[in-house]
């Protein structure tokens, strides 16, 4: 019941019947953030922090606007492409993905991202 109902309420929207047509309606209509996917719901991916963890990691963001990035001379702004996580489905911590860049006359360019948390973090 509950299936032919959100079938069709994805054909009043003119949404495809699919898991992205659903998360298309659920980023467009406020209730999801749009990096939230229907795979980290059904892994049961927190999407909020208690609010003493996120005004301890606020603490922590205000001293690293500051910081000096000893990568910056080589990093490049990729926030344009999608990025597919390619981490195990049992993995605990989400750090690597690949995109794919379309560069024309039929070439393309493929990226590794790869997360390096500990440049940033100090243990403990």
């Amino acid at each position: 019941e509950s299936t032919r109902r959100a079938e069709s309420l994805l054909k009043l929207l003119g949404k495809m019947i699919s898991p992205d047509g659903a998360r298309e309606v659920l980023v467009s209509s406020g209730h999801w953030l749009p990096h939230e996917s229907i795979r980290m719901h059904q892994s049961g991916v927190t999407q909020s922090f208690p609010e003493n963890v996120s005004l301890a990691a606020e603490e922590l963001a205000k001293g690293a606007k500051d910081a000096e990035d000893p990568d910056q001379a080589i990093r490049q702004d990729l926030t344009h492409l999608k990025v597919f996580m390619i981490d195990d489905v049992g993995t605990r911590e989400v750090d690597d993905g690949i995109s794919v860049e379309e560069l024309g006359e039929g070439r393309v360019r493929i990226w590794a991202h790869v997360a390096d948390p500990s440049s940033w973090l100090q243990p403990g």
